[in-house]
Parts: C-alpha cells; sequence; structure tokens
C-alpha cells in the first residue's frame, strides 16, 4: 500500500513542501497511482531510565543520526536515518503502543540521504544505541546526544499485542512513556527533553486553575481559559462548569461543541472523498471560534452558534457578551491553532479505562445507542481519534488535573446490579431436584470465562472485575464494580454481547493480560421468574495450574435495586430447598 493511502497528510506534506527531491520521494515511498509496498504494524513499548545497568556498554551499539522530513497532523511522520553509515527512508503513522508501518525502510544511497538531509533542520536527533538481549526480547537503551544531552530512554518491541501486555518490566526501568507524545522521536527532535508538567488531582488541580485564573485577570482585563480532555475525561461538569461558578457573572462558558459543521458538511466532504468523522478537528470550525476568541478578548461580543445534536446542525445562535473570563472547552482546546490564545491552558486527564466505563454509562442513559454499538464505536474511532488529535496536544497545557474513573463511587451509575449467592450442590442435585421443586430446565451451555488485568488499573486494589466470556458461540463483555459487604455478593454490572473484531479491538487497546480463567457446563433453570444455575465441572485455571472447584447452584439476579434482590434471594433459596445460611459468597475467580 503506499504511503499517499496510509499517511495522506504526510504524503501531501511532500508534494508541498519539496521541489528537488520527487523522483527519490516516488521511487522509494511510491506514487498515489502505484501499489505494491505493503503496510505492517509496529508493537513496541518505551520506558525511561532509573538507572542505566553498570555493564550497557558491552553490548553491541549503533551510532543514529535522524531527521524529520514531514510530520502530518494525522501522526503520520516521514523521516531518514543513518545508522553507521548505512541510510534509510521510512514511514510511520500514529502514536502509543501500536503504530502503523506503511511502508518498509528503504536503503537509500550517501548522496540521497545527504541531499534530503538538509530538509530535516529543526527535527533532528543524535543518538548511541545499545541493544541489549533480555528475555526473547532486544532491549534498545537509547542515550541521546546534542540538544538531547541527558535523556535516556528504551524501547522494546514485540510481535503480538499480547506478549507487550504480559511483558515483565525489569528493575532498572523507570516510567512508562509509550502513551506520552512528548517522548516519542517527532517531539523529542522538535522540541527538545521534555519539561515536567505541574500535574494536580481533581480538588487540588481546581484550586490552581482558579489561582492561575485570577493571575491572569491582573494581568488584564480580559483572559482565556482553555480545557482539553478525552471524551468522558469530565473536561464539561467536573473542570470548565465548576470553574465557571467559582467565577459566576465574570465568566463566560464556551463549548466547542456549539462550532461542529453540521451533519450536512460532513455529507459535502463525503460526497468529495473526504471520509471525516465527529472526533477529528476538521468537523470542528476551529477558524470560526478563533475570531470568536479574540473578539471575546477584545471585550466585544459574538453571535455564537447553537448546535443541536438532534439535527445534526447549528440550530439557531446566540449573542454572548464578552466576560473578565472565557472559558473554553472541548476535544480540540489545545488545537495547535488555538493555543496561542489561552492565558491558562488545561488538559484533564484520564486513563482509557475510565474514558470508556464513564462513556459506557453516559451514553447508554442520555442515548438510544446500544451498550455494544458504544463499545464499539469508541474503540475503532474514538480511541484512534483521541491517540491522534487529542492526546496529542496534552504538550501544549501549562497545568494537567486528573480526573480518574472512582469505581467506589461511579460504578453504580451502570444502573444495574447483580445480586447472587452460591450453594455447594456436591450431592443431592441433579435436573430431577429441580424439576420436583417447579423449576423450568430453559437450555445448557458451556461458559469460558477470561478475567483479565490491564496496565490501566490494578483489579486487586480497586475491586474490578474485567470479563471476557464465550458462551457456545458468543462473546460476552462484563464489568463488575466493587463487591458491597453485605449478606449477599452484590456488585454493580454492565454485561453485553459483543462481535470478535470489537473484542479484538478492545482487548488490544486496554492492554490486557489474561489473569485466570474459569470454565464450567451450565444449566439455567427458571424458579417462579428467577434464573437459577446449575453449575457442573468448574474448573479455574491461573498461572497454569488447574483446579477443580466443584459443582454449584447459583441464585442470581440483576435488579436496579439490590435491597429488593436480597428479599427475593432468600424466598428463592427457601422455595428450593437451600439453607440460606450456607449460602457462598465467594466468586469463582476467588476460589481456590
Amino acid at each position: 500500500m503506499s504511503l499517499a493511502k496510509v499517511c495522506p497528510d504526510a504524503y501531501q506534506g511532500f508534494y508541498l513542501k519539496f521541489s528537488l527531491p520527487h523522483a527519490i520521494i516516488q521511487s522509494v515511498l511510491g506514487h498515489p497511482k502505484k501499489e505494491g509496498l505493503m503496510a505492517s504494524k509496529e508493537i513496541e513499548r518505551r520506558f525511561l531510565v532509573l538507572s542505566l545497568p553498570a555493564d550497557h556498554t558491552n553490548f553491541p551499539k549503533k551510532e543514529i543520526r535522524q531527521g524529520y522530513l514531514v510530520i502530518g497532523e494525522d501522526g503520520s511522520e516521514v523521516r531518514i536515518r543513518d545508522e553507521d553509515g548505512t541510510y534509510y527512508i521510512e514511514a510511520k503513522k500514529g502514536t502509543g503502543l501500536v503504530r502503523a508501518v506503511p511502508v518498509t525502510p528503504v536503503v537509500i544511497s550517501k548522496e540521497q540521504f545527504d541531499l534530503l538531509w538538509p530538509f530535516t533542520d529543526g527535527a533532528r536527533l543524535f543518538k548511541t544505541r545499545y541493544l541489549i538481549p533480555y528475555q526473547s526480547y532486544t532491549i534498545e537503551l537509547d542515550v541521546f546526544g546534542g540538544n538531547l544531552f541527558g535523556h535516556i530512554h528504551v524501547e522494546v518491541e514485540f510481535d503480538l499485542e499480547e506478549e507487550a501486555a504480559s511483558f515483565i518490566v525489569p528493575d532498572w526501568f523507570g516510567k512508562e512513556v509509550t502513551d506520552d507524545d512528548w517522548y516519542n522521536g517527532r517531539s523529542l527532535a522538535r522540541y527538545g527533553i521534555p519539561q515536567q508538567l505541574q500535574t494536580h488531582e481533581l480538588e487540588s488541580g481546581l484550586d490552581e486553575l482558579a489561582r492561575r485564573s485570577r493571575e491572569a485577570l491582573a494581568r488584564d482585563t480580559h483572559a482565556v481559559v482553555l480545557i482539553a480532555g478525552g471524551s468522558a475525561s469530565g473536561k464539561t461538569t467536573a473542570v470548565a462548569s465548576r470553574l465557571k461558578k467559582t467565577f459566576g457573572d465574570s465568566a463566560i462558558l464556551i463549548s466547542m461543541d456549539d462550532y461542529y459543521h453540521g451533519k450536512g458538511f460532513m455529507d459535502d466532504q463525503r460526497a468529495l472523498g473526504v471520509e471525516l468523522n465527529w472526533d477529528q478537528p476538521a468537523a470542528v470550525n476551529i477558524p470560526l471560534l478563533s475570531k470568536h476568541l479574540a473578539r471575546l478578548k477584545n471585550g466585544k461580543a459574538i453571535g455564537k452558534p447553537i448546535y443541536s445534536f438532534t439535527s445534526g446542525e447549528s440550530a439557531s445562535s446566540e449573542i454572548v457578551r464578552s466576560a473578565s473570563l472565557i472559558i473554553v472547552e472541548g476535544l480540540f482546546a489545545l488545537h495547535d491553532t488555538l493555543k496561542d490564545m489561552g492565558d491558562v491552558k488545561v488538559f484533564v486527564d484520564i486513563g482509557f479505562h475510565g474514558r470508556i466505563l464513564r462513556r459506557l454509562m453516559r451514553d447508554a442513559q442520555r442515548t438510544s445507542w446500544k451498550p455494544a454499538d458504544i463499545l464499539k464505536y469508541c474503540t475503532e474511532v474514538v480511541e484512534p481519534m483521541y491517540e491522534q488529535y487529542v492526546a496529542t496536544t496534552r504538550r501544549n497545557a501549562d497545568l494537567v488535573i486528573t480526573n480518574e474513573y472512582a469505581p467506589e463511587v461511579e460504578a453504580d451509575k451502570t444502573g444495574m446490579f447483580e445480586v447472587q449467592v452460591k450453594f455447594s450442590a456436591s450431592s443431592g442435585i441433579d435436573e430431577e431436584y429441580f424439576r420436583k421443586r417447579g423449576a423450568e430446565r430453559i437450555v445448557a451451555v458451556v461458559h469460558e470465562d477470561t478475567y483479565y488485568t490491564s496496565g490501566f488499573w490494578d483489579s486487586a486494589v480497586r475491586g474490578e472485575a474485567l470479563r471476557i466470556r464465550k458462551e457456545n458461540d458468543r462473546v460476552i463483555f462484563g464489568y463488575k464494580g466493587p463487591k458491597k459487604p453485605d449478606s449477599y455478593r452484590k456488585r454493580s454490572k454492565f454485561e453485553f454481547e459483543i462481535d470478535a473484531e470489537t473484542e479484538k479491538e478492545f482487548l488490544g487497546r486496554y492492554r490486557v493480560n489474561a489473569k485466570l480463567i474459569v470454565k464450567k457446563k451450565r444449566e439455567v433453570y427458571s424458579f417462579n421468574g428467577i434464573v437459577i444455575c446449575w453449575d457442573r465441572d468448574v474448573r479455574k485455571t491461573q498461572d497454569g495450574k488447574e483446579i477443580l472447584l466443584g459443582d454449584f447452584v447459583e441464585i442470581r439476579l440483576a435488579v436496579s435495586n439490590p435491597i429488593e434482590g436480597e428479599t427475593i434471594i432468600k424466598e428463592t433459596a427457601e422455595g428450593l430447598g437451600l439453607n440460606i445460611q450456607e449460602a457462598i459468597l465467594t466468586p469463582y475467580s476467588e476460589m481456590g
């Protein structure tokens, strides 16, 4: 596949930037009408270094100088590299763990390299790379020179995302910066060693934001606060709205959502062959917002559009008069074309785990979308766009406020609770036992439940559970919040069927590692409208060891009122002749 199709920003950048080396570029990277070079992907994790291994100089090394010819807004790049006198030109696209490599790196001559090198001025780096074997991998230890002198980091490449998730990090590795765009090669080459941003938790961050806003107003009559962050990060409700409340009538709040071009514009672009989605900067009329901010900062009123999510168009407009503090919030509030207008620039940070769960809970309640469709859209569209266009603007902030998902508080927003108990069914329980008590057999299935841990969170500490269930030929996504201390096992719960592609995308982006697997043969019965499960041959596999847990009867409810569920559980147990005092509250995943 040609660079033109996989990295359009970078490809077009070539033809806008260069006049002389067209022949080289065409011969190396392909022409829009030319096919043949296949795309692949690079899976790589990056870490800072706590301390250099004492023997690192004993390992093979390369002297590398690298320059960037073009860096596209879509995360694509074209670069040239000199490795000990062997010269390459190559292209990559994306940020984070997985990046596209649309064309195979191509060896070029020294003359070609020297011809292109002047065009990389302002975007170069120099480093010594040590190749250190570790387990079945090679650690690439990069010791930088030039204007990056003093910076050291390591990179490890993997064949599979599952390998990256299960990689055991050596104790001399420091903070992981795989997802921090400041530490990728193109940012280091352009901006130098990253400056550590001041980071605050939500409450202290709000205090600091208010303080900085007051300082900005002490310097000028009007001040602009730009607040960016991913979807469901809390930039609107947790930060922008609370800042507006602090300053009252002295502040106005502008939402970037009102500046969407609208469905008609998107349709027109599609007719021209340009596919846009709502999570790209091009979907927003940023030039108009920029003009409006300039007017507001000069004390003048604007005619702000009012966007309708129902019609997908700007339904009307309203007159907004300027105020002392002008607060702007939106996905792209720290976009490169807006950043210089901000007197205070804030990025509201949250991990993938929190973004996904908040988005699921929010959209399931306020839209007609099914949870499975929300998850699919998030993994296939929202997250890739976040990595390309939102996370990369974090570098434009001067204050970061973290607003992580708090499961002990937020998990209940699922609106659904699971209440269940188990009973040992080691003897005396069979199909006849249920039939005699009036229970009707519904279905028999085989379950394989995989419970995951992730680099984004620690399930043991937070008390959450993330599970993918294979039920015959179905794939079921499950999330459970922390268990509530009680005589019954109660947890908030999300569960819905997903397709295989969504499962693959989700697990890849989540960087999960299988923690354990529970297998069982389940017969499902209905007793007075309540679901009863007879689980046989329940087995748990963890750390390569399989444990036979036994047979169980499980009474389970999905209710919106967990207190009401307790009464139903007790009555159902009595009706089946089970002693509630012998109820087991431990889930299979924690048995053995």
